[in-house]
């Protein structure tokens, strides 16, 4: 995952989190019908990657794909969601920083 995100390798990375959502979703046995339908249903509308991420048995979904795809893929989601579970599904948007280091004051 680091060496994808490192060498922009992005369908490497969005690889990654489709095969570990599905280890935690059938090895692990820690995802549900909504966040497996979820990332299911992304890599079906073609998603770069996807996974479950949080405490598990729910949590959120981690979506990698290019911005300006985001409107109509949540449009979509937000509609197939909705029909699936009777539930309005959230989306927030996030860019991938440097993360956390030390300064100097």
């Amino acid at each position: 995952m680091i060496e994808g995100l490192e060498s922009n390798q992005f369908q490497r990375v969005g690889d990654s989190l489709f095969e570990t959502h599905e280890s935690l979703s059938k090895n692990f046995e820690v995802s549900c019908d909504e966040t497996d339908f979820i990332v299911s249903h992304l890599m079906n509308l073609g998603v770069i990657g996807a996974r479950m991420i949080g405490g598990g048995f729910g949590g959120c979904v981690l979506v990698l794909d290019k911005q300006e795809r985001f409107d109509k893929i949540s449009d979509e989601m937000k509609k197939s969601y909705q029909q699936k579970f009777n539930i309005a599904l959230d989306f927030y948007k996030f860019q991938i920083s440097d993360g956390v280091k030390e300064i100097s004051i």
